[in-house]
């Protein structure tokens, strides 16, 4: 898990990756191939792909390299987003990435809950269990901050991938309602 990339602006210290514990995990950081690394995400990502990666997943828009430092920086003096990042550090590329958002909240004794958003594996790195590697780590960073409980919202058909690596679809409280105020 050493950074072999160039020292950047991070979303968040690289230190919470190394102190989480793996040993009942699904898989590591351990287990990554020696070109990829697990970091947080970088102010120079946006030269890393890091959009191009996302728009696989979703519309991303137009931004610009000013409009996503302003958005990286808004983020990281918020404290509450934990974007994690895998790079291929051969290609200067971000194949995968997932944030994990953390909330205060005044019930459950005024604790912390997790919400992991944006989930996404490059198609040409697929089924190299990088998704189980970005779900594990997140897990694990929600438990090391001190998360009641870590939610999440998918597609039908990513459930079943979901409950492998523990979470629940729970029937009276699987509703996602969605107000939309632009494209």
């Amino acid at each position: 898990m050493d950074d072999k990339s160039p020292k950047t602006d991070s979303l968040y210290s690289s230190q919470l990756l190394q102190t989480l514990d793996y040993s009942n995990a699904v898989t590591s950081p351990a287990k990554l191939a020696t070109n990829l690394v697990l970091r947080p995400l970088q102010s120079d990502d946006y030269n890393r792909g890091f959009l191009d990666l996302l728009s696989q997943l979703t519309k991303v828009g137009t931004i610009d390299e000013n409009k996503f430092q302003e958005r990286f920086h808004q983020m990281k003096s918020n404290g509450n987003y934990y974007i994690t990042v895998v790079e291929d550090v051969d290609t200067s590329r971000v194949i995968c990435s997932a944030t994990l958002f953390t909330e205060y909240k005044f019930i459950h004794s005024a604790a912390m809950r997790g919400r992991i958003e944006d989930v996404v594996v490059d198609s040409e790195y697929r089924g190299q269990r990088l998704g189980h590697l970005i779900i594990e780590t997140l897990k694990l960073m929600a438990q090391s901050l001190d998360c009641y409980k870590l939610t999440l919202d998918c597609r039908d058909e990513m459930i079943e991938w979901y409950t492998k690596l523990g979470f629940i679809a729970i029937p009276t409280r699987s509703n996602m309602l969605t107000i939309r105020f632009t494209d």
